[in-house]
């Protein structure tokens, strides 16, 4: 599960439909007919600054399990958190992205259902398939190839890595790690 808390106007969808429209596109194909997109870099304006992350262990030493909770804090002062567990029933859907920002509201569940609350009203769109936008993800990378494109911005895999690597200091350490 992803959950996003936006800080500022400038986080989240706070005063910006396109990102707001971006949340229903992340959905997938069958609900709003967009692509899956990274929703921790469509919905906020900053990069990590730090990450704290704990995994679950039964035996009460700290593991590197399948069971984690990730705390992303933004340079904007928006807070990303991020819960990868593996313990659950297999019965229960297996993703969940939370936005809150700005007054607004937008949750994801299992890329099927997309609800979304805005001064007061809830609207809600449901699919009957899980579309992922894998296929199109596909189709992007063959073009890019092609096309002599970067597919992901170069900054965007730097970035990426260099906080995974962080996320595993901090698993290590059992602090928060600056990046």
């Amino acid at each position: 599960m992803l959950t996003i808390y936006g800080a500022g106007y400038e986080a989240g969808f706070a005063g910006n439909e396109e990102r707001y429209d971006a949340c229903r596109r992340s959905a997938g194909p069958g609900l709003e007919g967009g692509r899956r997109h990274r929703p921790q870099r469509v919905f906020s304006n900053g990069e990590p600054a730090s990450v704290f992350a704990q995994s679950l262990s039964l035996s009460g030493e700290r593991s590197q399990s399948d069971n984690i909770a990730i705390t992303i804090r933004l340079s904007n002062g928006s807070v990303g958190v991020i819960t990868y567990l593996a313990n659950g029933d297999s019965a229960f859907p297996k993703e969940r992205i939370e936005i809150f920002s700005g007054g607004k509201t937008a949750i994801i569940d299992n890329f099927k259902v997309l609800e979304t609350y805005q001064g007061g009203t809830r609207k809600v769109r449901e699919t009957t398939s899980v579309e992922k936008g894998h296929k199109a993800e596909v189709e992007e990378f063959i073009n890019s190839v092609h096309l002599a494109k970067d597919l992901i911005p170069f900054q965007s895999l730097v970035v990426t890595t260099r906080t995974t690597f962080k996320i595993i200091e901090s698993l290590e350490s059992g602090l928060p790690v600056e990046l």
